[in-house]
């Protein structure tokens, strides 16, 4: 809408979330770079405060949109209160509450979590949060599936370990897991708690327990020692696609009340999770000869060279050690690295093919679309505006 001479009203748009600090800064960046093509907007940024304050916005607040982090119905009942257009940013929103959502993909984000432990040789998993509580059971329920599918049986606690006698319980349910395990863990606090129930155990982190955060946040991975690992999940992209759906119901068009979900952009791996459950040395020594050696023209002659055993032999023991081939491996890290490649750069087809091992773009377009259901290009655009 413009003003006077042709001037675009400067919009008034308020950012409501809890106090996460890296998520919000990283909701908020991605909110920025769509208000700074499609602005001007003034931004008011804030942590979400008692809902009969009006969720932390300041008394007698007028604007024309707000990007919140709802997750109660009487949260959104108080944003309501103010007539202006809601996206909701939640990872786990309450069903029908105000306005449409933009969030992380919870089942794509329990498949990342669970193949970064089933890539390791891992077998015995374990879930560890507080479940309903906070309604994070969603993504928990669809790791166990994940590996349900694949004929793994996940251990689950589904509580907190706030206090002593549940810090207790966690050590306990740690200790009786079957060696070497894997634990994911969603929230952030959940995950350094595994690791500091580890450490007081004396279970040893990543060789005995590899720990995984569902969600990464830089600084507070490496206060732990070791440094957690975690899902890097899409908050950037979170951020401009829900300022894009405000921007056309400020200006009066439908979206409806649909969620968007978006996928994460991996595993941002640390020491928590760096391990192999692989006790044949052999299979060590080949694991790590392709991954060096993945992104180039890599054989399985190249492999038996390095690492000699007859063929069958190889194939037999890898297969019943990560239920897949070598040459299944070999495909493996290289669609991980154009998975990156795709969502964090913008290097050509063509370049981001040969990058990964393949000659061309046309047969890097073929595996890939084999490996993940949907082309390269587009794979990148979820990750792109």
């Amino acid at each position: 809408m413009s003003g006077k001479g042709g001037e675009r009203r400067i919009r008034r748009v308020a950012i409501v979330a809890r106090a996460d600090e890296w998520w919000s800064r990283r909701l908020l960046r991605g909110v920025l770079s769509h208000a700074s093509d499609a602005g001007p907007w003034q931004v008011w940024v804030g942590p979400s405060g008692a809902e009969g304050s009006g969720m932390g916005l300041p008394s007698g607040w007028r604007g024309d949109g707000i990007i919140a982090r709802v997750e109660t119905r009487e949260s959104s009942d108080v944003l309501g209160r103010f007539g202006v257009p809601v996206v909701q940013v939640a990872d786990r929103p309450v069903a029908g509450i105000c306005g449409p959502c933009v969030r992380t993909d919870e089942s794509a984000l329990a498949g990342v979590a669970a193949d970064h432990f089933t890539d390791r040789g891992l077998r015995n998993i374990g879930v560890f949060g507080a479940g309903d509580e906070d309604g994070s059971a969603g993504c928990e329920d669809g790791f166990e599936r994940v590996l349900a599918e694949r004929g793994i049986v996940c251990q689950r606690l589904l509580a907190r370990a706030d206090g002593e006698e549940d810090g207790r319980a966690l050590l306990q349910w740690l200790r009786e897991l079957p060696k070497p395990a894997g634990v994911f863990a969603r929230r952030p606090e959940d995950a350094r708690s595994v690791v500091d129930r580890c450490l007081e155990g004396g279970i040893i982190v990543p060789h005995e327990v590899a720990v995984l955060c569902g969600s990464d946040d830089e600084w507070f991975a490496h206060s732990c020692d070791p440094a957690l690992s975690g899902v890097d999940s899409p908050v950037e992209r979170i951020g401009s696609q829900a300022a894009a759906l405000l921007d056309e119901l400020m200006i009066g068009g439908v979206v409806g009340e649909a969620t968007c979900e978006l996928p994460p952009r991996g595993v941002v791996e640390r020491g928590s999770t760096d391990t192999l459950a692989v006790r044949d040395p052999q299979l060590v020594q080949v694991i790590e000869f392709i991954r060096e050696h993945a992104f180039g023209p890599l054989t399985m002659d190249d492999i038996l060279r390095a690492v000699p055993m007859a063929r069958r032999t190889l194939e037999r023991r890898f297969a019943q050690t990560f239920g897949r081939s070598p040459a299944d491996e070999i495909r493996r890290v290289r669609i991980g690295r154009a998975r990156k490649l795709l969502s964090e750069t913008n290097l050509r087809m063509q370049e981001i093919a040969e990058s990964c091992g393949y000659a061309s773009y046309n047969y890097l377009d073929h595996v890939f679309k084999r490996s993940t259901g949907m082309t390269p290009r587009d794979f990148r655009k979820q990750f792109k505006e």
